[in-house]
């Protein structure tokens, strides 16, 4: 959701982080509680009155300011490569040798190292294969 705000106005404190309701211009006209630990000096919070911003109402019916920091922005703009090198592989093996352990290892341990080489396979294959859809 986008709203433009219109109102902000304390309301106590909850586990050490400010609540506030936010009023926005919109369609809905509700108030929107959300919970924050910046201080009221903090530039990001508590809102300005005519900021416009990007939010979710969370299952409970707070809100949740949408943010893009410098690490999404970043990560958003990391190009993938194709071929996956063998630290990234390593990784994956290790993930699913450990699940299949976890999963197998008192009744099949025989079979861990099979599970784990096709389960490896599969989500290097996958990976590639979301790879060269995206490009």
């Amino acid at each position: 959701m986008q709203g433009t705000i219109k109102s902000v106005t304390k309301n106590g404190v909850f586990q050490e982080m400010g609540k506030y309701y936010v009023e926005f211009n919109h369609s809905q006209g509700e108030k929107v509680l959300f919970f924050s630990k910046s201080e009221p000096e903090d530039d990001n919070f508590p809102l300005k009155v005519g900021t416009q911003i990007n939010y979710e109402l969370k299952p409970n019916g707070n809100g949740k300011i949408l943010r893009e920091d410098n690490f999404t922005k970043g990560f958003n703009k990391m190009p993938m490569t194709k071929k996956m090198d063998f630290t990234s592989i390593s990784i994956i093996s290790q993930v699913c040798y450990k699940a299949n352990k976890d999963v197998f290892g008192k009744e099949y341990n025989d079979k861990v190292m099979d599970y784990t080489e096709a389960d490896t396979k599969a989500m290097v294959s996958m990976i590639n294969k979301i790879y060269e859809e995206t490009q």
